[in-house]
C-alpha cells in the first residue's frame, strides 16, 4: 500500500503542473472566425480616393503634409483598436497624399 501512495504523488506532482497551466492557456487558442468575416469585403469604393485626390489638388503642400500626419495619427489609432478596415482606408489616403505632395 505504501507504495501506491508514493507513485500516486510522483504521478501527481509529474501531471499537476500541467493541470495547472491548461486554463491559462485558453487566451492564447485562436479563435474560429465565422463565415461572416470571412466573406466581407471592403466599403469603401475607388470613387471615394479619386474624389479625394480631387479635391486636395488644390492644396498647399504644408497643408497636405499637415493632412498626412493626421491621417497618420487616425491610421495608428484604428491599429491599436485592431480595426484594419479603417487603418487601411487611411494608409490609402497617405498614399495619396505622397503622391500628390512635390
Amino acid at each position: 500500500m505504501h507504495k501506491k501512495k508514493k507513485c500516486f504523488l510522483i504521478c501527481l506532482s509529474i501531471l499537476l503542473p500541467t493541470l495547472l497551466f491548461a486554463g491559462a492557456l485558453e487566451r492564447y487558442t485562436v479563435q474560429q472566425q465565422t463565415g461572416y468575416s470571412v466573406q466581407r469585403k471592403a466599403t469603401v469604393s475607388e470613387r471615394v480616393y479619386d474624389d479625394f485626390r480631387k479635391k486636395i489638388r488644390n492644396y498647399t503642400n504644408d497643408q497636405k503634409i499637415k493632412m498626412r500626419e493626421y491621417y497618420r495619427n487616425k491610421m495608428k489609432q484604428a491599429v491599436g483598436e485592431r480595426n484594419l478596415d479603417a487603418a487601411s482606408y487611411y494608409n490609402q489616403l497617405i498614399e495619396i497624399l505622397n503622391s500628390e505632395i512635390r
